[in-house]
Formats: C-alpha cells, sequence, structure tokens
C-alpha cells in the first residue's frame, strides 16, 4: 500500500478523538524542552506526532540516543475519559514499570480492510487497566479509561499517548521513541494519529 493509500485509509474511517477537547488547545514545541517549573498555560493541549525532542528522554529506558516521539500526546485535567477510537478488541491491558515507560496501558486491535491497525493508549490511571480488559471488545467512543498521575503513568503530568502502529505489540508495548536513524521506517510502521482522529496543528 503507497502513503497516500494509507492517508486516504486512514481518513475514511472517522475514528473518534480519545479525548474530547475544547477549541482552545495549548500546541507544546518540545523540540525546545521546557523548563522544569515551567506550566502550561492552558488546560488541554497537544504534543507533536514526528518530532525530535532533545532532552526531554533522559530515563534509562530510553537508552540515551531515543530522541523522536511518534505518537500524539493529548494534554488533560487528571482523570479525563479517554475513550475508543475504534470499533476493535482489546488485546492488552496493563501496566509497565519501568520510569519513564507507558504505565498503565491499553492496546486495541482493529482490521482496517485487509490489514490489521493496533492503538496504543498509555499513561493512564490504574482503574483503567481493571475497567478494560483484555479480551473484550469495545466500540468505537466508549470510555475505556482515565489519565494517571506521576505515580501511576510513568511519571509524567497527566496526558495520553496515543500511537498508530501496522506492527504487532512486541512483549504488549509498542515503541514510542526512535533515534533519527530509524525516522523512516518509524513513519512507514507508525502514521500519524490525525490521519484517523482529525488534525489538531
Amino acid at each position: 500500500m503507497s502513503n497516500q493509500e494509507e492517508i486516504s485509509l486512514l481518513s475514511s474511517l472517522q475514528g473518534i478523538p480519545p479525548i474530547h477537547l475544547p477549541n482552545d488547545i495549548y500546541i507544546h514545541d518540545f523540540s525546545n524542552p521546557p523548563a522544569a517549573d515551567w506550566i502550561c498555560p492552558m488546560e488541554y493541549s497537544i504534543g507533536k506526532y514526528d518530532e525530535v525532542r532533545n532532552g526531554m528522554y533522559l530515563q534509562e529506558h530510553f537508552e540515551s540516543n531515543r530522541v523522536l516521539h511518534m505518537g500524539l500526546d493529548i494534554g488533560g485535567p487528571l482523570a479525563s475519559p479517554v475513550h475508543s477510537c475504534l470499533d476493535g478488541e482489546v488485546v492488552f491491558s496493563g501496566y509497565h514499570h519501568e520510569d519513564g515507560d507507558y504505565g498503565n496501558t491499553i492496546i486495541t486491535k482493529h482490521q482496517v480492510g485487509e490489514r490489521t491497525l493496533w492503538i496504543l493508549y498509555g499513561h493512564l490511571c490504574s482503574h483503567s487497566i481493571k475497567h478494560t480488559t483484555a479480551g473484550g471488545h469495545v466500540k468505537a467512543g466508549q470510555l475505556i479509561a482515565w489519565l494517571g498521575d506521576e505515580q501511576e503513568n510513568g511519571g509524567w503530568v497527566p496526558h495520553l499517548h496515543l500511537q498508530l502502529t501496522w506492527l504487532a505489540p512486541i512483549e504488549n508495548s509498542v515503541k514510542g521513541i526512535f533515534t533519527i536513524e530509524q525516522r523512516k521506517e518509524a513513519l512507514r510502521s507508525h502514521p500519524d494519529p490525525q490521519l484517523l482522529i482529525g488534525f489538531y496543528y
């Protein structure tokens, strides 16, 4: 499938945004990481897909050279509800314990034409993985989770890491941060979530 055909296919699905956002949202520029005491000026925000974030991923989990963010970050208040983007099956609902990882995570599986698409929802609260369990089915727009705090979401301010992938998850996870050298392959395997849920920037 060509890149244009993939874009057309994902756009035609008209997925549901996982978090209902107001008209006014803050668009981050994490290519220049903010100071440690910086506070987002708006309640809701977007962190970009395919963004180089030097100096942001310092935890051992990222092996020091992974800086390219291949998901979409959607920031919001703690415990904001998260909804399924598409009809599908839950293939993982669990916890990734490493510092900087996804924390509580749900992965869903979807048949898209002749291809299989997986969607990862990361940085959730612990109740999420009790509410939505592996093996169950979800409908587009169904409540599946809530945003978690730093103690349960891998150590981040409350936000959702939303990632699409054409690759089957490995060890119940989807790689979200890549090296610069891996960019071409990462773009091919992990399409922009905005193709599915609409564009914010």
